[in-house]
């Protein structure tokens, strides 16, 4: 099991990166602030959604100290194809 369990924080750990590599991209104000808020004690959410479609879906949300939280990174892929 603890091989399942290393296997997933890896690939976790790479999806935030990819994550967060694209809102630098896309958003340097975004992503300076979400460093300030991550220093600040925010904490990050991954959620996957399966569907016996095929359909797979993971987002990524920031959770403020307070409890609220932003989405701030999404992929949906169909049939093993990101889009």
């Amino acid at each position: 099991m603890s091989l399942i369990v290393e296997r997933y924080f890896s690939a976790t750990s790479q999806l935030v990166a990819g994550f967060l590599e694209n809102l630098k991209h896309d958003d340097p104000a975004g992503y300076r602030r979400l460093q300030v808020a991550a220093v600040g004690g925010a904490v990050f959410r991954l959620e996957t959604g399966f569907s016996t479609a095929g359909i797979l879906d993971c987002k990524l949300f920031v959770i403020d100290p307070a409890g609220n939280s932003l989405e701030i990174g999404s992929i949906e892929v169909q049939n093993h194809v990101p889009n």
